[in-house]
Formats: C-alpha cells, sequence, structure tokens
C-alpha cells in the first residue's frame, strides 16, 4: 500500500534527452492508472496513445507543453479527475472539445498554439474553470 501511494504522488518528469520520441512511450501507461501528475514538455511529442485518458484517468495535472502536438485523443474525456491541462507551446489547430468532458477543470493552457477559435460558453460548461490562457494564437 506504501508504494501504491508513492506511484501516486509521483511526478513524472521526461526530458531533453527523449527528443527522439515522436509519440507517447507506450510503457509510460502501464505506471498511468495511479499517477496523478505527469510533466513530459520539450520531448517532441507529435501524438498521444488512443488509450492515453483510459490509462492514465486519475490524472490530476497534465504538463505536454512545449511539444509538437497536433490533436488531444478522444479519451482524453475519460480523465475525470483533471484539474490543470497545460498544452502551451503545440501546433493545436482546433480547441480540444474532448476537455469539456473533464468537469473538474480549473486552468487551462492553450497559448501559443494555432487555434483558430474555442468554445464560446466554455466558462459555463466548466464551471470549475478559473484560468483559460489562450494568448499567442491566431483567434
Amino acid at each position: 500500500e506504501d508504494q501504491k501511494e508513492a506511484v501516486a504522488e509521483l511526478d513524472l518528469v521526461v526530458a531533453n534527452y527523449m527528443k527522439e520520441y515522436s509519440c507517447f512511450p507506450e510503457t509510460l501507461l502501464l505506471a498511468g492508472g495511479n499517477l496523478t501528475r505527469l510533466r513530459m514538455t520539450n520531448c517532441g511529442l507529435k501524438t498521444l496513445p488512443m488509450s492515453f485518458g483510459f490509462r492514465l484517468s486519475n490524472l490530476q495535472v497534465l504538463n505536454l507543453s512545449n511539444n509538437l502536438l497536433r490533436t488531444l485523443p478522444p479519451s482524453m474525456r475519460l480523465m475525470q479527475s483533471l484539474k490543470v491541462l497545460n498544452v502551451a507551446h503545440n501546433q493545436i489547430e482546433e480547441f480540444p472539445e474532448t476537455v469539456i468532458h473533464c468537469k473538474l477543470l480549473e486552468v487551462i493552457d492553450v497559448s501559443h498554439n494555432k487555434l483558430r477559435g474555442f468554445p464560446r460558453d466554455l466558462a459555463l460548461r466548466l464551471p470549475q474553470l478559473q484560468s483559460f490562457v489562450i494568448d499567442n494564437n491566431p483567434v
């Protein structure tokens, strides 16, 4: 049980040495069930696995900033514990509608992407939302 708690508190940081990865390392999904925080910045990620939200459903803080992501997988709707989502400095063109199902979201940072729009009723659909950072997009 102590091991399970330690994994739940893990702030997994995968740093610059992973730049050669263009997709999320599937092996990290195996530990996913207990993770509450995941930071993978500057890794050159272009895609996330379709099972991402299913395998990491207990995440509360997700930082995927400074990558090359264009979209987020639909399975992210299963991340019902998610409070902070940072996908700043990526290549996202369409607002990831799937995150609207993450009703506990308090912070969304989609700055420095290629967003052309976002739901105007976002605050109504995410009642816990306190911060929505969207600067440096062509919106």
